[in-house]
Order: C-alpha cells, then structure tokens, then sequence
C-alpha cells in the first residue's frame, strides 16, 4: 500500500503539470493570488479551473476532464492515507510505530514506509548493516594496491534513502544534536552532501530503538 500510495503521488504531480500545460497551450494566465506559496492546488484554484473562461467548448471539455482525473488522484490518495492510518493501529505495527516516531524526523507516513520495506529489524545484525541495505555508505572503490571511499554508493534502496533524507532534514530542525552535527558538517562540505551525513545518523538512530524497543531521548546542546 504505501507503494501504491508513492504512484498515486508521483500520478498526481504528473497530472498537474498536464494541467499546468493545457492553460499555456489555450493561453491562459494562472491569476496571482494562486501563484502565491501554498495557493497552489488549493480548493479555491480548483474551483477556478472548473470555472474559466476558455474560448472553445473543445477546449472547456479538455481541461474538465483533466480536472477530473486530479480529483480522482487525489481522493485515491486519501482512501490510501485512511488505510494506512487504520493499518497504524494494527497490533503488527502500533508499536515499532512509536518507538521510531520518538526520532526526530519522523513522523507516521514515513515510519510506516520505513517498516514496510524493512520488514523485520532482527534481519540485520547492526546499523552498518541497515545502512549498506538502505545505500546510505560510502561508494568503496580500490586500484591495485590501493583502496579508498567515495561518495554515497549508487546501489540504493530508493524509497527508504530518499524518505530518510526527507526526515534528515526535518531533524536537523527539531533536534539539536541534528542541527549542530548538519552545521559542523556544512564547514567542510555543501549542504547536499552535509544532510546525507544526517541521514546516516538517523539510521543509527532507527536500528537502535526497534533493535532495543526503546524510546529515543532527544539530546540537549547547552
């Protein structure tokens, strides 16, 4: 489920840039007050999609049934967003689940796309372990004698490293042990490749409390 609901997600952003598309091929200005920050795809800009005025009755009926494969999307992904809640609730999950939503970052969305794909946290006999399987280590490269580490490696888990550094970066906002390891980080290297390093942190920090079923203690910078 929490794939399907990935596809959803990935459909409807598809499907708004078709929307977008279809106003620039009929010469059609998206007003101001919906460029603004979070107007965008609200239920105000909807509803002035449904309304506009377009020269062409070929043209009305278009953009109509475009509207309407969007709001099929987008009620598609809450049914999903309800079943994951309720699945949530589930005995299987409603403890792994909090024990990982004590991590900064982490919030039940992403926690329970966490323990889909892991499954089982018995399966791995440390963090490095988790890490390598998620692709958040070093790409290891070696030339005769010599052997040494590069970048994050290109073999990946894609879901779980992209949703980890989704939660890296909430982190480095909530938790101060985050913050001050991203700006130590920042010193030596760009932001993009700093909050990678957070990311690695939060999978030590994940093994540990469903390896311990324990909750995670914020840490405090005095």
């Amino acid at each position: 489920m929490i794939r399907l609901k990935n596809s959803i997600t990935k459909d409807t952003t598809r499907q708004k840039n078709r929307i977008k598309s279809q106003l620039r091929y009929l010469g059609i200005e998206i007003p101001q007050e919906f460029l603004e920050p979070f107007s965008n795809w609200s239920k105000r800009f909807l509803a002035w999609l449904k309304e506009v005025e377009i020269l062409t009755p070929s043209g009305r009926r278009a953009l109509d049934i475009q509207v309407r494969h969007l709001d099929e999307l987008r009620r598609q992904k809450l049914e999903m967003t309800r079943a994951l809640r309720a699945l949530a609730k589930t005995d299987r999950f409603r403890e792994p689940l909090r024990l990982i939503m004590t991590v900064p970052g982490f919030g039940q969305a992403t926690g329970m796309a966490f323990l889909s794909e892991i499954c089982d946290i018995t399966r791995f006999r440390n963090a490095e372990q988790l890490a390598a399987y998620i692709g958040m280590i070093p790409m290891c490269h070696s030339s005769g004698e010599k052997n040494g580490t590069g970048d994050i490696t290109m073999r990946k888990h894609a879901v779980m490293r992209c949703n980890l550094i989704e939660a890296a970066w909430v982190a480095v906002r909530q938790d101060p042990a985050m913050n001050l390891c991203f700006t130590e980080q920042c010193k030596r290297m760009p932001k993009s490749k700093a909050i990678v390093k957070v990311a690695r942190k939060l999978v030590n920090r994940l093994f540990f409390v469903l390896k311990h079923q324990t909750e995670y203690v914020n840490s405090v910078v005095s």
